[in-house]
């Protein structure tokens, strides 16, 4: 997308993310995507941490699930 000079949108990120939350192994991944997505200026809503959460869940991590 960014070798085609087009900028990510909110909505970009939010398919992604939940591209992610379905596997545990990309688990790390989840949450970098939330980085680069706060470093676009996006803030993420309530369907962007609904899906942090389910990453978190598949991924084992209860102590990141109860920020």
């Amino acid at each position: 997308m960014l070798h085609l000079r087009m900028q990510p949108t909110e909505v970009t990120y939010n398919s992604l993310l939940q591209c992610l939350s379905t596997r545990k192994d990309f688990y790390q991944d989840a949450f970098n995507i939330l980085e680069k997505m706060k470093d676009d200026g996006f803030a993420p809503d309530v369907y962007t941490l609904t899906l942090l959460l389910k990453t978190a869940g598949r991924g084992g991590d209860a102590k990141t699930g109860e920020l």
